[in-house]
């Protein structure tokens, strides 16, 4: 049975071609030099050249402000938590992902104030609500660049340039949209680009980062004042401050060869292949009873994320049948619970798919007609 993989918004499958085992030659071939030292300065070089190929991803001028962690998750909680403090203000969207919300959520109880910019149920924003949020307390606007339920492109330039107006933090968490997105951070002037390499940067699990502005990494204190025990002779300590310890070298090496295939590939290219599977996906499902597609209706400013809410028919029965028929969906709430319950799909969730650059218009072909035939013998059995 062929296996059509479409839940790349939790995971990328496939990787790039080879991943695994490029990276296990690559590492058999510096063991194999038997020189501790040579081995310690290319794999030095190896981190600084990574952190060069995610500035070129998104055009920001300063290779040494990529840090690395594992994950995106921490690489929020470590942003916000080394900005925000007692008293501060803070705006984010009102259908915010659990990931920013729950930090923010913990800091609350310690002074911290939040204002929810309104979204609609497609997750639009009006950005002119923006400046009447603002005080003179407001530190940051803490904003995903596209969600991971709707799929929605949120307008970073317009945002960013609201920010910079007023002085304010821009943190932008690209982890659903770096990869097959463009990003320019010459025009949304972000303070920092959160990313995962396991989504569609089409990396290994265990590597993560942002790439931060100086203003941002100089603010972050409380980080700092945790890495002072870290010795500055540590493998990838480019960034005593941030960075706790030894790198996950073997992921930033993964990490490293998808961004070249990226950036080889264009990620203008790659976005114009992901937009001919969503206007597909999206026309077919227009056409299928008993399903709401969650955000717009066609590939404009959207990603290649839809969600569908089933009606009276249960997600999880829908996903466990296409899993069947060796169709991998995403199912649940997608920790957003703010925007299951603004659409009234909570406590159940949705049916995601996402697909990237590997799926070809067959795969969704083939799913539309198994999701077809699951809702309509579902309801009529």
């Amino acid at each position: 049975m062929r296996t059509i993989y479409l839940n790349n918004a939790f995971a990328s499958y496939p990787k790039i071609p080879n991943l695994y085992e490029n990276i296990f030659k690559y590492f058999r071939m510096l063991e194999s030099n038997r020189n501790f030292i040579g081995y310690i300065e290319e794999i030095k070089s190896m981190i600084e050249e990574t952190r060069g190929l995610l500035c070129r991803l998104v055009n920001f001028k300063k290779d040494g402000n990529v840090v690395f962690t594992s994950n995106s998750t921490l690489a929020i909680n470590m942003i916000l938590k080394g900005i925000l403090s007692k008293n501060d203000h803070v705006i984010v969207s009102s259908v915010e992902n659990d990931v920013i919300m729950k930090p923010i959520n913990s800091m609350i109880y310690n002074g911290l104030d939040i204002s929810k910019i309104p979204c609609t149920e497609s997750g639009e924003l009006d950005t002119t609500i923006i400046p009447r949020l603002i005080n003179r307390h407001t530190k940051a606007v803490v904003l995903s660049h596209v969600s991971n339920v709707s799929g929605t492109i949120l307008p970073l330039k317009q945002i960013g340039d609201i920010c910079a107006k007023y002085n304010l933090f821009f943190i932008v968490d690209a982890s659903q949209s770096l990869g097959t997105i463009n990003i320019d951070n010459e025009e949304i002037h972000a303070d920092a680009i959160i990313f995962s390499g396991n989504k569609y940067l089409l990396g290994p699990e265990g590597i993560g980062g942002f790439i931060g502005s100086d203003k941002l990494i100089d603010n972050m204190s409380s980080v700092s004042s945790i890495n002072n025990q870290v010795p500055l002779n540590s493998i990838g300590a480019i960034n005593e401050k941030l960075e706790l310890g030894t790198l996950n070298y073997i992921g930033i090496y993964g990490l490293n060869l998808a961004l070249k295939f990226l950036l080889n590939i264009g990620i203008d290219n790659i976005k114009f292949k992901t937009d001919e599977l969503t206007s597909l996906l999206i026309n077919e499902l227009l056409n299928i009873d008993n399903l709401q597609i969650i955000g717009k209706p066609n590939n404009i400013d959207r990603s290649c994320i839809v969600s569908l809410k089933l009606d009276s028919l249960n997600p999880i029965n829908v996903h466990e049948k296409l899993l069947e028929d060796g169709i991998y969906t995403g199912v649940g709430l997608f920790s957003n619970s703010s925007y299951n319950k603004l659409i009234n799909a909570f406590p159940n969730g949705l049916l995601r798919l996402s697909f990237n650059y590997f799926n070809t218009l067959e795969d969704i072909i083939i799913a539309i007609d198994k999701l077809n035939n699951i809702i309509r013998n579902i309801k009529y059995n």
